[in-house]
């Protein structure tokens, strides 16, 4: 069975479960994103989160919902480090998604993306596809 969407407010109360903030904001366009962890204020831009992931879409009932192929968590930096594509990690359900969230929002520096090695030990290779960290 394929992963196919990703319940965004489920992700969101699970990040939350684990005793972490998180919120789900409209960031413009019909866009949904998640942010998570701590708030730092980075001068000349504003407040930052430890962690974001999205994009995500309203579909139907008001479902908040992400698909793997093009949803991506890593730090809120504007995009200028490299986010974890989850459609190329093992990612297969709405913890997964949440525990990547978690371990990014917990990184020593809230810049700087997880690394391969980083999602190996969560039990989701870096490609999906059985390449391991050497």
């Amino acid at each position: 069975m394929t992963y196919e969407r990703i319940n965004m407010r489920r992700v969101v109360k699970l990040v939350q479960e684990r005793g972490m903030a998180a919120m789900l904001e409209h960031t413009g366009g019909g866009v949904w994103t998640i942010f998570a962890g701590s708030v730092r204020h980075e001068p000349g831009f504003g407040d930052r989160w430890a962690a974001v992931a999205g994009p995500g879409v309203v579909e139907g009932e008001a479902r908040y919902v992400g698909y793997p192929v093009d949803f991506y968590v890593g730090p809120d930096d504007s995009g200028e480090a490299r986010p974890l594509a989850v459609g190329d990690l093992a990612v297969a359900s709405d913890e997964d998604v949440a525990a990547l969230i978690v371990a990014q929002a917990r990184q020593a520096d809230p810049a700087v993306p997880l690394s391969v090695e980083q999602v190996w030990a969560l039990g989701l290779d870096g490609t999906g596809r059985g390449v391991r960290p050497v």
